[in-house]
């Protein structure tokens, strides 16, 4: 048979060719695993940003409830005098003030 047909052929890709498509394959599952840890690192990087932004929100948040209870546990100290001189009068004086510069027709009204 093989001197009426020859040799068996292999009509398959040839070894070369078997080696470029090889290298190819290589090459791409490279960029590809290359640009998956790029994607991985930058929502790391992103998820630390909003960890970090979450924390400096929680400390503003913290810092502005403690100065708001200090400032309450103060009003809660007070003497009923030392508040309405502190808080009560210098708003009260001021809407007076402007009652007196405006002369509404009704300045009771006005300064409520």
């Amino acid at each position: 048979m093989i001197a009426l047909f020859g040799q068996a052929r292999n009509y398959g890709p040839s070894a070369e060719l078997q080696a470029q498509r090889d290298k190819a394959r290589q090459m791409l599952e490279a960029e590809q695993s290359a640009q998956k840890a790029k994607e991985q690192q930058l929502s790391q990087l992103h998820q630390q940003q909003l960890q970090e932004a979450q924390q400096a929100l929680d400390t503003f948040r913290d810092q502005r409830l403690a100065a708001e209870q200090q400032e309450q546990e103060k009003a809660n100290s007070l003497t009923e005098q030392r508040y309405m001189m502190l808080y009560i009068v210098p708003a009260l004086r001021e809407a007076l003030l402007n009652v007196s510069r405006l002369r509404p027709a009704d300045p009771v009204d006005y300064v409520v």
